[in-house]
């Protein structure tokens, strides 16, 4: 099955979206780091909040992407002025 995918500039309303695909694979797929230590995995989500993404998206020095298929955001990525890479976030599409 072929799933069609779009990439297109991420907006203001994608915030909540955006932090909530950063913040699961914290939590899912570094168990081994942080040892579902609540108080630990606290300290490492603490700015990974919509409201600092929000700030993000509206830095007009750093250009967000977002990857989408079926409707739903599954890639993000982050480039400043530099060109350098400085956020990507793929998500298994299943």
């Amino acid at each position: 099955m072929n799933a069609e995918y779009t990439i297109r500039t991420a907006t203001i309303s994608d915030a909540e979206t955006i932090c909530r695909l950063l913040r699961r694979p914290i939590r899912q797929s570094c168990i081994a780091d942080h040892k579902a230590n609540e108080r630990l995995l606290s300290i490492w989500l603490e700015n990974k909040t919509t409201e600092n993404m929000t700030q993000g998206l509206l830095e007009t020095n750093i250009l967000t992407l977002v990857g989408e298929t079926h409707k739903s955001i599954c890639t993000v990525s982050s480039t400043g002025e530099d060109g350098k890479i400085h956020k990507i976030m793929l998500i298994r599409i299943m």
